[in-house]
Formats: structure tokens, C-alpha cells, sequence
């Protein structure tokens, strides 16, 4: 697993893709090895934010060119791509905050595996596009899905087709990146800004990620439904009861993600 790296900082957890001198490039292996990794981070209850990086200059390249030139029968090729699109699902059942630090170019699936993350947060000299037309192939890896939901379809389609470089700033301008930091602070305001996640109520934050994950699929009445399912797990957490009782007794309040 040395191409995908793993460091804990108190109750962050730092996921680094660890092939800089081929930018961070991902092979079906390393998805599998995040895979793994996110679906641990989901059951160490000490973990309570993800961050998402990568070593070098570069988020990712993208899928590693050497894997796509193997000579498959369709049902093993459609096999081996459902296969290697299994992280952005598990991303979506890791019940805590997931950021996407993008320190550099996000390219093809590399884009894909920064939008299936919670927050995106960029550096300035970041930046992003559909290559995948580059290569003759269409977006995947959960592309589809994510990007039409953020950037509306009209866009979405004009970023696909034409596979155009997209600035940190401009990703910022259609909602991608929630902050885009200079290269010399951008490190120390990933760890800030994922530190003040990692001290909220995890509890109540996962279940949130639940609901908002699934609002494009839902009516409003089954929303409010699930909603009020969701809002009493919540109150029946420690971090509830505490919040109460700082505000009755008028303290600090320190969550404790339980």
C-alpha cells in the first residue's frame, strides 16, 4: 500500500496518493487500496475528518495509462471498470466530513475522485478538467453523476466535451471549491479547516452527508421523512445531550463525535 499513504493527526486522518513521479496516476490497485482506506477511517470512531491529497505536484493524473492498454473481452471490461469505480461509493457511506485537498492538477478521474469528496478545498495554481475526451473515453468513476449536480447540465456537458482546463478560481466561481488558498499557506489552512470539522458533532454532521447526498433523489415529502428518522439518531447522541447541557449551564462546549 506505499502508493497510497495513511497519517493520523489527532482525530484527522490524511489519505495521500503516493506516486508523485507519475502524478499520482491511480491504478486499480491503489483504488482498491481506498477502498479499504475509507471504508477503515468509517469504523475507527477516533477518526472523525478525512483529508484527501496527493504527494508532489499533482491531485491525480488521473487513471494510470498503462493499465488501459490490456486487451479485455466486454463483460470483463465493464467488469474490471465497475471494479474500479467503487470509491466514490465509499466515500458516500463514510458518515464524516471528507475534504479534498487539491494541491495541484485533478485531471480525468482524478477530477472524479475530488468531486466524490464532501468539500473541496484548491490551491491557487490548481486546476481541473474532463480529459477523458482526450482519450477518446467518457467521464466515469461517478463523473457524471457529481459534476451535472454541481455545475447543472449545460456546463457539465461543455466542461465534458470539450475536456478545457479549469482554474482553482473559476472552480470556485461554479461552486466545485469552497476555498481556494495561496501555495504558501495552503497546507497549514487544509490542516485548520479540517481540524474545525474533525471538533464538530460527527454524529450529526454524518447524518446530514446522508440526507444531502440523497436530496437529488427524493421528494420533499420523503426528505422531511427522513429527516425526522435522521433528527431523533441525533438527539440520542452524546454530543447532543452535552450541547444541551452547556447551554443550560452556560460553559464551553467540546463535542466528542459520539
Amino acid at each position: 500500500m506505499d502508493t497510497v499513504e495513511i497519517l493520523d493527526e489527532g482525530p484527522v486522518r490524511y489519505v495521500w496518493l503516493n506516486r508523485p513521479t507519475k502524478l499520482n496516476g491511480m491504478t486499480p490497485e491503489m483504488k482498491q487500496y481506498l477502498v479499504a482506506a475509507f471504508d477503515e477511517a468509517s469504523r475507527d470512531r477516533n477518526v472523525r475528518c478525512v483529508v484527501l491529497s496527493g504527494r508532489g505536484r499533482a491531485f491525480s493524473a488521473g487513471g494510470d495509462i498503462r493499465t488501459m492498454e490490456a486487451e479485455l473481452s466486454p463483460g470483463d471490461a465493464i467488469a474490471q471498470a465497475s471494479a474500479n469505480a467503487q470509491v466514490a461509493p465509499a466515500l458516500a457511506r463514510l458518515a464524516k466530513p471528507v475534504i479534498a485537498a487539491v494541491n495541484g492538477l485533478a485531471v480525468g478521474s482524478g477530477f472524479s475522485l475530488a468531486l466524490a469528496c464532501d468539500i473541496l478545498v484548491a490551491r491557487q495554481d490548481a486546476w481541473f478538467s474532463q480529459q477523458f475526451r482526450h482519450r477518446g473515453l467518457v467521464p466515469d468513476s461517478g463523473s457524471t453523476f457529481l459534476l451535472a449536480r454541481q455545475v447543472g447540465l449545460y456546463r457539465a456537458k461543455e466542461m465534458v466535451f470539450t475536456g478545457r482546463r479549469v482554474t482553482a478560481s473559476e472552480a470556485y466561481d461554479l461552486g466545485i471549491v469552497s476555498h481556494v488558498w495561496p501555495a504558501a499557506d495552503f497546507v497549514e489552512n487544509v490542516k485548520s479547516y479540517a481540524l474545525s470539522l474533525a471538533e464538530g458533532p460527527t454524529v450529526a454532521i454524518g447524518l446530514a452527508k446522508r440526507l444531502l447526498s440523497d436530496a437529488f433523489e427524493t421528494s420533499l415529502a420523503s426528505a422531511i421523512e427522513r429527516e425526522a428518522i435522521a433528527q431523533y439518531a441525533a438527539s440520542m447522541s452524546r454530543d447532543h445531550a452535552a450541547s444541551l447541557a452547556a447551554f443550560r449551564d452556560k460553559t464551553g462546549m467540546k463535542f466528542e463525535g459520539r
